[in-house]
């Protein structure tokens, strides 16, 4: 682990996940220890990601999935892509799965990417139903209590533990 950082905790075994019939993938909890003290309410959260079986970035990035969420991007670019960005795109969205601009596939032509929407657990299966094939980080229950903040500080987290 990176210094300052404590390792993340996973599930011993992979959850076949299907909402709705039309999203159907692996999960994995994430226990997240972070917090500058015992009395901080972030402290030991678990949130959880998912990953569609039909994700073709995300099966090559995450070889070790659900053991490990260690990315581990290719030297050169897949067969159909110009350029690989390294670092993972965490895209935060709240209350709008209908109308959520989460497609970025013509912004991003030529690019090899790993893009992660980061919701609420109780808006998941709403985004699911609507966005089958993208990825999900469920913020722990708590986050959403606490508020944009925590949610923030959260996918902060977890992208260090990524990369």
């Amino acid at each position: 682990a990176r210094e300052g950082l404590l390792p993340l905790r996973f599930s011993a075994q992979p959850s076949l996940v299907a909402m709705g019939g039309a999203w159907a993938g692996r999960s994995a909890e994430v226990r997240l220890p972070v917090g500058l003290s015992k009395e901080n309410p972030l402290e030991g959260m678990i949130g959880r990601l998912h990953i569609p079986h039909t994700h073709d970035v995300a099966n090559a990035w995450l070889p070790g999935f659900p053991a490990s969420i260690r990315i581990q991007p290719p030297a050169a670019p897949s067969s159909g892509f110009k350029a690989v960005l390294r670092t993972p795109i965490f895209v935060p969205s709240k209350g709008r799965p209908a109308a959520a601009l989460l497609d970025w596939t013509d912004a991003m032509i030529g690019w090899e990417y790993l893009q992660i929407v980061v919701v609420k657990s109780e808006e998941l299966q709403s985004y699911m139903a609507h966005w089958p094939g993208h990825i999900f980080f469920e913020l722990p229950p708590q986050a959403s209590e606490l508020g944009i903040g925590a949610a923030r500080f959260v996918t902060l987290f977890l992208a260090a533990q990524m990369v």
